[in-house]
């Protein structure tokens, strides 16, 4: 049987270690991924890969992947037993190795075996049928020079020639030190507040790191029920880091919220026609816009107000 296996040595994830042993794997920045990291720009999917047999077929590669130590060369989109790739995606690096769990001997030739004839096609698959057809024709016509020549020439004694010196491979480039533990969850915690910035859709809130004072700091405005959900959020951080960094936020009602608050309801009409009556004596139907929110919703429970996100106001 098969393995693969995935290491991270640099990036929030270093020293982090994966295995599997059959079937699809993605690596990448969606939470959905078999290997999730939440490293800044790092895309949705890095790589997809798939464990089958006795080899590790790299399926997708984004444009953001770089394998280290192949500059100029077309990677091989196929690793058999006993090879790994160091590999590059933005600021990250990992490290990729097919491992065999079986020690038997047919396990290991049929392991040797795969690599050669996959090796093979690699190369045929890079230069072309015709290239090789026509380097097949130069070597055998060499062969055949060289036969007649020495077969016909009475020589005592040849010289060899020195090989040339073989040029090393060019060592893969080190990972630069890990940050900090502190950093890096004061990077995660601004990646979570972040991403409900996004999922709320709030244009006023900013989120700072300050690295000395090991500290994340937003400010902000938003609706009442965002506040909620916001608070949530922030228990849940606070009981998984708040021994390691501090979190301080300072927030407001937003205008639109705010205005919400300062209508006076004198009543309700239900029926076809469903209207709020105002202390004023403003009578507002469904649609109505009013303060610079629209009314979508009058029922006996509440109402329901729509400007840059839903206000529920209880009656």
């Amino acid at each position: 049987m098969l393995a693969l296996n995935i290491e991270v040595t640099s990036g929030l994830h270093a020293g982090a270690k994966w295995k599997f042993n059959h079937g699809i794997v993605t690596l990448g920045g969606n939470a959905n991924s078999e290997v999730f990291l939440c490293d800044d720009g790092i895309p949705d999917q890095c790589l997809k890969l798939r464990v089958h047999g006795n080899r590790i077929t790299f399926e997708e590669i984004s444009s953001d992947v770089r394998f280290l130590g192949q500059a100029g060369k077309t990677p091989s989109r196929v690793i058999y037993a006993g090879q790994s790739m160091t590999i590059t995606c933005r600021q990250v690096q990992f490290t990729i190795t097919a491992n065999s769990e079986s020690g038997f001997l047919w396990s290991k030739f049929t392991n040797n075996g795969a690599r050669f004839f996959g090796g093979a096609l690699e190369l045929v698959r890079s230069i072309g049928p015709g290239t090789v057809m026509a380097i097949s024709c130069l070597f055998g016509l060499m062969a055949t020079t060289v036969i007649l020549f020495f077969g016909s020439a009475n020589f005592s004694e040849s010289q060899a020639f020195p090989a040339a010196n073989l040029i090393e491979n060019p060592k893969a480039i080190p990972p630069p030190p890990a940050p900090p533990v502190a950093d890096q969850l004061l990077r995660v915690v601004q990646l979570q507040l972040l991403q409900f910035k996004g999922e709320q859709k709030l244009s006023d809130f900013d989120v700072n790191i300050e690295y000395e004072k090991v500290r994340v700091s937003a400010r902000g405005s938003m609706s009442r029920m965002q506040l909620q959900i916001f608070e949530s959020l922030i228990k849940r951080i606070s009981s998984d880091h708040g021994r390691q960094i501090e979190i301080i936020a300072t927030l407001s009602l937003t205008d639109e919220q705010k205005a919400v608050d300062d209508i006076e309801v004198a009543g309700v009409l239900l029926g076809a026609q469903p209207a709020l009556m105002l202390r004023d004596g403003t009578r507002l139907f469904v649609g109505a816009s009013y303060q610079g929110v629209v009314l979508d919703q009058v029922s006996e429970s509440g109402l329901v107000f729509v400007g840059s996100t839903r206000y529920e106001l209880p009656l």
